[in-house]
């Protein structure tokens, strides 16, 4: 049984988990140091929210023949569509109409 000050943390070079005491733990080890960037990268992904995609990644992959497909290319596409849409909205709202037509592309 594991006492309740104590926490698993994974170790490096992949040798399995490592239990350590929470209390004594020194300064700059590196215990305190994976602890440390753990909390520091769940922070910075709690500030940003994935943008997700209009397009489908899979339905892009099958209408792709003989190419490989990049992931970077996905987020050009979505920009690309975004684009596309803001324009044909703005055509649509300067011809007084609150519908989308193929006319707007």
């Amino acid at each position: 049984m594991i006492a309740a000050n104590t926490r698993v943390l994974s170790t490096f070079w992949g040798t399995g988990p490592r239990m350590t005491a929470m209390h004594g733990v020194g300064r700059g080890s590196a215990i305190e140091r994976e602890i440390y960037m753990a909390a520091r990268k769940k922070k910075a992904r709690r500030g940003k929210k994935p943008v997700e995609l209009i397009i489908s990644k899979a339905r892009v992959k099958n209408a792709v023949k003989k190419c490989n497909v990049g992931s970077e290319f996905y987020e050009a596409l979505d920009g690309a569509v975004r684009e596309l849409i803001k324009g044909a909205e703005g055509r649509a709202v300067g011809n007084k109409r609150k519908t989308l037509k193929a006319v707007d592309l």
